[in-house]
C-alpha cells in the first residue's frame, strides 16, 4: 500500500528535525516520545475519516489496496 512508505518518511523526517535541534539527549528522548504518543496510525484516520470517498484517487487506493492482499 501506498501510505505506508509515505507515512515512515514524514516520521523520518520528524525525528531528524528532532535531532538538529540540538536538544540533549533527555530533551531529545521526551520530544521523540511526545510525537509518537500524539500520531494517530493511518488506518484510524482512514476509518474515521470517510471523505476521502470522492476523491479522484479512491479508485487508485482501491486498486493498491487490492494489488497488495492479492501478494500476500
Amino acid at each position: 500500500m501506498f501510505l505506508k512508505p509515505l507515512e515512515q518518511l514524514l516520521k523520518n523526517e520528524k525525528i531528524q528535525e528532532f535531532k538538529a535541534s540540538n536538544s540533549d539527549k533527555t530533551i531529545l528522548t521526551n520530544k521523540i516520545k511526545q510525537y509518537h504518543e500524539q500520531k494517530t496510525p493511518i488506518e484510524n484516520v482512514l476509518k474515521l475519516n470517510t471523505n476521502y470517498y470522492s476523491c479522484f484517487l479512491m479508485k487508485k487506493i482501491e486498486r493498491d489496496v487490492e494489488i497488495y492482499l492479492a501478494s500476500e
